[in-house]
């Protein structure tokens, strides 16, 4: 099995080999986004005066906790190696076999003379990998090199990690402690190993002041959106982007990575493709009599535009599609709503405009009362028992001398009562037309209708006198 060696005292050398290989098959366990290793394989072997160890390998798979698994070299006069492979075989972010630059943080501790470090980074050398490592208890690692690149170790929580990252897809890692020579121990544990799964975005594809959203962000997490696949610039920090509005269609290219405390995610690649908002319509509000319906419409409406008519200025569902809406019958004031919408992308218009029809309305009141007088005579003043309602109301009398459907103005009558001034012969029906004008619509509502009945004068009796 390829090395790599570690001198101490040119007395007996040590190795830590971290390999990668291609596996099949397991049962993964998540921790928010991260993904902890579900199978494990391990070996061992000896010669001469030498003897290794892998004691519960079980325990380096799944979430943390303080268990560990403990591998061994001793060696008086001969070689021992230890190994144990860590597999991430049924991850869904992404599917196995991971991506090249997947980094897997695996937390280790150890001894070798003291000196950890020594054991994982002194000496050259380099890390291959290799596929074709059998399921369960790894008996055999074959097949051709994969290069890998090892980022060493970190310290996080004085915990420490070895940082694994491969230039080829992969879905196992392992850990090789050997010693060669004479008088030499090792001893390494290995808690789990883990990757942080890349961001899931939604559509790339959005309106201006639209966002793309990490779809399984969690809490606890950072997302940084790179200007670059590798190096670049943070242009933003958030679960969500909201690319600027353009006037026309743009495209913004991120990289987008998770972070958890000093682990990272591949950085997921994402162009977004942002298009131009339409202008808000242009609708004249108007004002109308009570009662009566009224046509809305655009002024000179886009052709590549969709006009949609709502009853609120965000959310609810549409009622009507087109450049105009005939109203029905109004008896008060109604807001509508309408935004435009390109045919061709579906993006509304940023805000939804204000169409106002603006009812004047107004009431004629009720006078009293209905009367019976003698011919020749004039009515007792009519009053008004209600007063008409309105904007700035004003009156006017009407009669009628022949019949109760042909009115004419009374000149100067215009106040709330009317007083006759003139002796009535024949039955007379007067109302009262109270008149309201709102931003120059004139509108008018009569009140009820009082009627003057005439009692004829009786001729005068002839009176005979007898003077019998």
């Amino acid at each position: 099995m390829p090395m790599l060696s570690y001198g101490l005292k040119n007395i007996y050398t040590y190795s830590f080999l971290l390999l990668f290989l291609v596996m099949v098959g397991g049962v993964f366990e998540v921790k928010g986004q991260r993904i902890y290793a579900d199978e494990y394989g391990w070996t061992k072997s000896a010669v001469a005066l030498a003897s290794s160890s892998v004691v519960t390998p079980e325990n380096s798979t799944g979430a943390p906790d303080i268990n560990y698994a403990n591998l061994s070299v001793t060696t008086a006069l001969g070689a021992a190696d230890a190994t144990i492979q860590l597999k991430f075989l049924n991850t869904t972010n992404p599917s196995s076999p991971l991506p090249k630059d997947t980094k897997v943080y695996v937390k280790i501790d150890g001894t070798l003379s003291g000196s950890l470090l020594g054991l994982l980074l002194g000496g050259g050398g380099s890390v291959s990998a290799y596929s074709g490592a059998t399921s369960g208890s790894m008996t055999s690692i074959s097949g051709s090199s994969i290069t890998t690149t090892r980022s060493g170790l970190t310290d996080v929580d004085a915990t420490k990690y070895a940082i694994i990252a491969g230039n080829s897809s992969f879905n196992s890692v392992v850990l090789t402690i050997d010693a060669s020579l004479i008088l030499g121990t090792g001893n390494l544990q290995v808690f789990h190993g883990f990757y942080i799964a890349p961001p899931i975005l939604s559509t790339p594809i959005i309106c201006g002041g639209q966002s793309v959203n990490v779809t399984n962000a969690q809490a606890g997490y950072t997302y940084k959106w790179w200007s670059a696949a590798t190096g670049g610039t943070v242009s933003h920090t958030g679960s969500s982007i909201t690319p600027p509005t353009p006037s026309t269609q743009t495209t913004y290219t991120y990289y987008v990575e998770a972070n958890d405390a000093s682990f990272s995610s591949i950085r997921v690649p994402i162009t977004i493709t942002v298009n131009p908002l339409p202008s808000i319509p242009n609708i004249t509000s108007t004002t109308i009599c009570s009662g009566t319906t009224t046509n809305l419409s655009v002024n000179s409406p886009d052709v590549n535009y969709t006009y949609k008519w709502y009853n609120s200025s965000s959310g609810g569902t549409s009622f009507n599609t087109g450049t105009s809406y005939l109203t029905p019958a109004l008896t008060t004031t109604t807001d509508y709503y309408v935004e435009s919408i390109i045919t061709a992308t579906g993006c509304p218009s940023a805000t939804r405009t204000q169409v106002t029809a603006t009812v004047n309305s107004v009431t004629g009141g009720t006078i009293a009362t209905n009367q019976s007088i003698c011919s020749g005579t004039k009515p007792l003043v009519i009053t008004s028992t209600l007063d008409g309602t309105g904007n700035n109301v004003t009156y006017q009398w009407q009669k009628s001398s022949v019949d109760n459907t042909n009115y004419t103005n009374i000149n100067g009558a215009t106040s709330l009562t009317y007083t006759e001034n003139v002796n009535l012969t024949q039955k007379t029906y007067y109302k009262r037309i109270a008149t309201a004008t709102l931003n120059g619509v004139v509108c008018s509502s009569e009140s009820n209708e009082v009627i003057v009945s005439i009692y004829p004068i009786p001729s005068h009796p002839l009176v005979n006198v007898n003077s019998n």
